[in-house]
């Protein structure tokens, strides 16, 4: 049996003034929940991901490219990326909020 826990999720200060921030969170069943914070981006960031990916925007804004076509999210906005699918994280506001969710590898 597992313990109950509690947490907090920080807020849009305490994202870096640059790059970003990843915190998991929590691990149920196997998957990853992180925060993720966002401050200046130097340019377009990169990812693929070994695992499906499920991403809301909490607070702010941001331009993702995924799947070939170009996303503008803000807050209440989801994507879901499958595993090995590149995206780019092209701007985002400064303080954008999210919290992702990475499924177990297959």
């Amino acid at each position: 049996m597992s313990a109950f826990r509690r947490g907090r999720l920080d807020g849009a200060p305490a994202a870096p003034a640059d790059g970003e921030r990843h915190d998991v969170v929590a691990t149920p069943g196997g998957a990853r929940v992180e925060l993720i914070l966002t401050g200046r981006l130097a340019g377009p960031q990169r990812f693929t991901g070994d695992a499906d990916e499920w991403v809301v925007v909490l607070d702010g804004s941001a331009r993702l490219e995924a799947g070939g076509d170009v996303h503008d999210l803000v807050a209440g906005d989801w994507v879901l990326i499958p595993a090995g699918q590149p995206h780019v994280l092209h701007d985002a506001a400064p303080g954008t909020r999210w919290l992702a969710v990475h499924a177990p590898p297959r």
